[in-house]
């Protein structure tokens, strides 16, 4: 939800922490590769026609490095988290926080359990929030396969960078991919927070999972779907006809 995400491609300046991430991911697409010699840009459009893309991030290996690694260039998407349920229950939280005298991290990183939402928010009747990594998955997907061809257009490679709920979830739906190979096309790649109740930033540590794939891997694996065995016929039931008969399969 947060506007910065993990490493934000709109910022008008990256901080220090921001970087420091930014060079966590380049380790693992540039192995051996000195952060001196990876350059970056942020937010490039590219016209479709029909359609734009906005490239969050546009990686280069210099060309002054001798032996870089295959690729040497990455289209780098970040896409930190997602949507959450029940969104009027954490306005209502937020609001709350902000009214106390000294807000902080603590009030804020606290589970919100039905039980501390009754009694301290004087909420009856409540749902505790979730998240719905499903929604911004189906949203990135388009998102995949468009960056990643281009990418390949000009012989480079796409990267996506999630965090660790989201990489998760990615994960469970693209059975695929493996350890950092020369030749790879597609990366997923997943970032931790550090968990903390002071106030200030949440700060994000360091890769904590990587996925490398090609291609054509990447499409395959969203095609094979595995049913799970026994599952009822849908097609068998009772039917309604558009004359309102009956019948039964």
């Amino acid at each position: 939800m947060c506007s910065n995400r993990l490493i934000p491609a709109q910022a008008a300046t990256l901080t220090p922490a921001h970087i420091t991430a930014l060079d966590s991911v380049t380790q693992n697409l540039f192995p051996g590769v000195n952060a001196g010699d990876v350059g970056f840009q942020r937010q490039i459009g590219v016209n479709l026609n029909p359609g734009r893309l906005i490239l969050d991030y546009v990686l280069q290996v210099a060309p002054r490095v001798s032996n870089p690694c295959v690729p040497s260039r990455v289209i780098l998407e970040i896409q930190g988290g997602g949507e959450t349920s029940n969104t009027g229950t954490i306005t209502r939280y937020v609001n709350d926080w902000t009214h106390q005298s000294t807000p902080n991290n603590s009030f804020l990183s606290q589970q919100l359990s039905t039980q501390y939402l009754r009694r301290h928010l004087g909420i009856q009747k409540v749902n505790v929030p979730g998240i719905i990594p499903n929604n911004v998955w189906k949203r990135q997907l388009e998102q995949i396969l468009k960056k990643a061809l281009l990418s390949l257009q000009f012989s480079g490679a796409f990267a996506l960078v999630t965090g660790d709920v989201l990489h998760a979830y990615i994960r469970r739906s693209i059975p695929a991919g493996g350890p950092y190979f020369p030749g790879w096309e597609v990366a997923l790649i997943g970032m931790s927070e550090v968990l903390s109740t002071s106030s200030g930033a949440i700060p994000i540590t360091h890769v904590s999972s990587t996925l490398f794939m090609t291609f054509a891997d990447f499409v395959a694996a969203l095609q094979n779907l595995t049913l799970p065995p026994g599952l009822p016929d849908p097609f068998r039931g009772n039917y309604t006809t558009l004359s309102n008969r009956n019948f039964y399969v």
